[in-house]
C-alpha cells in the first residue's frame, strides 16, 4: 500500500538490525526476541520493519500496542480476533483456552507453538500482568514455531524465569550515525516533511 511505501522511504539506517532480527525470526532457535532500548531511539519503527519484511515474505504477523492494563486476557483476544480476520486456524484454538491460570499458560503456549506467528508487542515495558511473563517464560522453554517480538524500554523481567539462552537480546545504544541522519534530512526535505 501507499502508506507502507512511504514509510519504508522514510525509515533509514538500522539496516545491520533489519537483517539480524530477521536472521533469527526467520532461522533461529530462539522463541523470544527483545528489542530494548530508550524512548526515541527507533524501536518501533524497527520493529514495524521488520514486520513489513515478514508480511512481504507472505509470513503471518500480528502487532500489538501494549499499555498498563494490557492482560494475558487482553493479548489473547487480540490474536484472536486478528487470526479471525486472517482466516488462521488458531482463533478457534484460542478460544477453547481454559479458565484456570496455570491450565490456560499451559495450553495457550502449546497453541501457540504449533502455528507459524510472529507476535510483536510495542511498549512491552507498560505491562504489568505477570501472566503474560509466565506465557513467555513457558514458550521460551519450548520448541516452538511462534516467535514473539518484545519491544521495551528495559529489559523484561521474564528474563528471570526463562531458561538460561532462550531469548535474544537486541540494545538500540545509540541513534543513527551521521551518514544516516543526513540521509534522513534529505529524505525529509525531499518529502517537504
Amino acid at each position: 500500500s501507499d502508506l507502507v511505501a512511504a514509510r519504508r522511504s522514510l525509515f533509514v539506517g538500522r539496516i545491520v538490525e533489519v537483517h539480524r532480527l530477521l536472521e533469527h525470526l526467520k532461522h533461529g532457535d530462539k522463541v523470544l526476541v527483545i528489542l530494548e532500548g530508550i524512548a526515541g531511539i527507533g524501536k518501533s519503527s524497527l520493529g514495524h520493519r521488520v514486520l513489513e519484511d515478514l508480511r512481504d515474505e507472505r509470513r503471518p504477523v500480528f502487532w500489538l500496542e501494549c499499555h498498563t492494563e494490557t492482560t494475558l486476557d487482553t493479548v489473547m483476544w487480540e490474536i484472536s480476533k486478528w487470526a479471525r480476520a486472517d482466516r488462521s486456524n488458531l482463533s478457534s484454538s484460542l478460544d477453547e483456552a481454559p479458565g484456570m491460570e496455570r491450565e490456560r499458560i499451559a495450553y495457550l503456549s502449546n497453541v501457540l507453538a504449533r502455528h507459524e506467528t510472529v507476535v510483536f508487542l510495542d511498549n512491552y515495558h507498560l505491562v504489568r500482568d505477570p501472566m503474560l511473563d509466565s506465557l513467555f517464560a513457558v514458550l521460551c522453554g519450548m520448541t516452538s514455531r511462534t516467535k514473539v517480538v518484545l519491544i521495551s524500554r528495559r529489559r523484561p523481567a521474564l528474563l528471570v524465569q526463562a531458561p538460561a539462552g532462550s531469548a535474544v537480546e537486541e540494545h538500540l545504544a545509540q541513534g543513527l550515525d551521521e551518514s544516516d541522519r543526513k540521509s534522513t534530512r534529505l529524505n525529509s526535505s525531499h518529502l517537504g516533511i
